[in-house]
């Protein structure tokens, strides 16, 4: 092979390895989430690893998305009952299997309902997809798409 070649090649293996190091695999970081019926920007959520298991809260909460001015959680179950939205750890315990993270629960402060989890990422690591679920003979539930936030926001 000549030099042009190995140059080439070598060009394109660091190319391949530049890459790989900065694609996000995890759903660890900031995400933003949107109202459902008016597409506006809700809220960004910040996803953290604690001891092998994803977990998130709402960090910050956008004016005219939905969720209201100072909003709490009216409707929740006793232990977050009345507490702010903001800061709220509403989602937890999400273990990595494969490709996904599975065994999660997720509180809607809308209905106040915990449900059942899965996260997965499309390969670029720029899209979440949350499907929170009930249980009965098959999985029925509701899938929502997140969008990580760029480092230039």
């Amino acid at each position: 092979m000549d030099m042009k070649k190995w140059l080439f090649l070598l060009i394109l293996f660091i190319w391949v390895l530049i890459n790989q190091a900065f694609a996000q695999t995890t759903p660890e970081g900031i995400w933003v989430t949107q109202n459902e019926q008016t597409g506006r920007l809700e809220s960004l959520v910040e996803i953290r690893k604690d001891n092998d298991r994803l977990s998130g809260r709402i960090v910050e909460i956008f004016p005219g998305g939905g969720l209201g001015e100072n909003p709490v959680c009216e409707k929740c179950p006793k232990e977050w009952l009345g507490q702010p939205i903001l800061g709220m750890v509403f989602m937890w315990g999400f273990r990595e299997k494969g490709d996904k993270w599975v065994d999660g629960r997720v509180l809607d402060s809308r209905d106040g309902h915990i449900y059942r989890s899965e996260l997965s990422l499309t390969k670029d690591g720029k899209t979440l997809r949350l499907f929170g679920f009930v249980r009965l003979v098959v999985k029925i539930g509701k899938r929502v798409t997140w969008t990580r936030q760029s480092s230039s926001n």
